[in-house]
């Protein structure tokens, strides 16, 4: 982890560290989730190009390390909505260039967190129905 990365790591940390610890109705929601998706890419050589294709299957099979949470937090009018994934996938494709390269090794790593607040400015409650966010 490079300097910069650190740092704002240990930011975002202490930014949200007095949030969580109030403790006072703050309701947290968190979960993990799978995404299988077809991932298709190009790589331009002196030679030529090499096509690279992996399904879900295939993209399971290459996963070296994989991550994926999402959380949810409110409190009164207040929501914290948060995504974080990182995916490390590596994997061997041939090539159409014969013996003299027959292979091409890729490795690939997707990191993503993005983060969102929330203030609800408008409620309407219909009639005999609780509240199901406080």
């Amino acid at each position: 982890m490079s300097f910069p990365r650190a740092t704002l790591v240990l930011l975002v940390g202490l930014c949200a560290r007095p949030v969580l610890a109030d403790g006072g109705g703050w309701h947290l929601d968190a979960s993990s989730y799978e995404w299988l998706a077809q991932t298709q890419t190009r790589v331009d050589t002196s030679l030529g190009t090499v096509s690279i294709a992996l399904d879900a299957r295939e993209a399971l099979d290459a996963l070296d390390v994989g991550v994926m949470l999402g959380v949810f937090a409110h409190r009164g009018p207040w929501f914290v909505l948060g995504d974080f994934f990182y995916l490390d996938l590596s994997f061997r494709e041939r090539t159409p260039f014969g013996k003299r390269f027959s292979s091409v090794d890729s490795r690939t790593r997707l990191t993503s967190l993005p983060a969102y607040g929330l203030y609800r400015v408008y409620r309407r409650y219909r009639r005999g129905l609780a509240p199901t966010v406080q």
